[in-house]
């Protein structure tokens, strides 16, 4: 693994991520508009101090010292972010194919969902208009808590009633990731 060090070149970062969707879960996305530019610039950065397992100091000192503009309390909101992420999906990647998972592991949702949970599937197949290998993302929401199994069966339920919504053919799933609602029960 190359270690990027912000200190020697930052000009890494406008040639190599210059599409930060691709590098940003959907709900860090809604977390990276609410924080300033100077770190929604230096997230690639923050993602892999956070992978690497460094502290947030050593993190924000070495983005500050390169020039970044990130303010403490924004770096550290983005960090606290990932590294719960990384110990979630550390459990969602051990769980078993049918092990029902435990409510108290699972990260809590950074924004408002319709239901209790949320299950982030990856779906690989090929593009049946291109022809090429394609991921794609898919969630599925609901009010009680699934197996692996149970996620995937209702993604393949709803993909088969409705196969031109969907363009993929021969494909493979994954359960990536498991949110549930942070909102208290009386106000969904």
């Amino acid at each position: 693994m190359t270690i990027l060090n912000p200190l020697e070149d930052s000009s890494f970062l406008l040639e190599r991520f210059t599409s930060l969707p691709s590098l940003v879960t959907p709900g860090h996305q809604v977390l990276l508009q609410t924080v300033g530019r100077g770190t929604r610039l230096a997230y690639p950065y923050l993602l892999q101090g956070v992978r690497l397992g460094l502290g947030a100091d050593k993190i924000l000192g070495a983005l500050k010292a390169s020039g970044f503009g990130v303010r403490r309390t924004d770096g550290l909101r983005v960090i606290r972010a990932l590294r719960e992420q990384k110990r979630n999906q550390t459990y969602v990647d051990s769980l078993g194919f049918n092990e029902l998972p435990d409510e108290g592991r699972l990260s809590p949702s950074l924004t408002t969902l319709l239901r209790n949970y949320s299950y982030r599937i990856v779906v690989n197949g090929i593009h049946r208009d291109t022809g090429e290998n394609t991921s794609l993302f898919y969630h599925i929401s609901t009010s009680t808590l699934l197996t692996k199994r149970e996620a995937l069966d209702k993604l393949a339920l709803v993909m088969s009633q409705d196969p031109e919504l969907y363009p993929l053919e021969d494909i493979t799933g994954n359960v990536q990731d498991i949110l549930y609602n942070a909102l208290p029960e009386g106000l969904m």
